[in-house]
Parts: C-alpha cells; sequence; structure tokens
C-alpha cells in the first residue's frame, strides 16, 4: 500500500501566540521586573537596578520581589525573548 499522506498535519506550534505557548506577555515580564527592581533597591543593589530598569523602556511601579533569585528563577523560563533573556541572566548571576 502506497499512501503519502501524512496522519496529521505538521505541527505549527511556533506559530501560536507567545502567550499560548506558556509565555509571558511583554506586560507580565515588565511587572515581574519592576518587583525585582524594587527588591534589588531595597537591598541596596542599585547598580543592578539600574542595568534591569536600562532593559525596559518603562517598568511600572511594584512592591519589592520577596525573593530576587526565586523571582529570577520563576520568570526566566516563561521569556521568549532570546536577547532579554541573555540581558536577565547576566543581572541574575551577578547576584
Amino acid at each position: 500500500m502506497n499512501d503519502d499522506r501524512l496522519a496529521s498535519p505538521a505541527c505549527s506550534l511556533s506559530e501560536a501566540p507567545d502567550a499560548y505557548r506558556g509565555y509571558l506577555t511583554p506586560a507580565e515580564i515588565a511587572a515581574a521586573a519592576a518587583a525585582i527592581a524594587a527588591a534589588l533597591e531595597r537591598d541596596g543593589r542599585e547598580d543592578l537596578a539600574k542595568q534591569l530598569r536600562a532593559a525596559f523602556p518603562s517598568l511600572p511601579e511594584a512592591e519589592p520581589a520577596g525573593d530576587i533569585a526565586t523571582t529570577f528563577s520563576q520568570l526566566l523560563p516563561r521569556i521568549a525573548d532570546d536577547g532579554l533573556h541573555a540581558r536577565l541572566i547576566v543581572i541574575r548571576d551577578a547576584l
């Protein structure tokens, strides 16, 4: 039997919106980054807070994140933008 048809169509997941694939929206990323920046400032790490704020055109006001490392760990896997992800890893690694 020679049947050239596929059993199912090719996967189109790469064409799905980022939120559908489990990534955060830009607003959600900015909110988490604002909380991290506030926590860095609270802890006297203005240098890292300044680097973090430079990665975003504008950050909303936010309450400081409880644990900075945990917040980074929850945030990083949910960022689709490779460039932003890399910038945030540099900041996280400087903690």
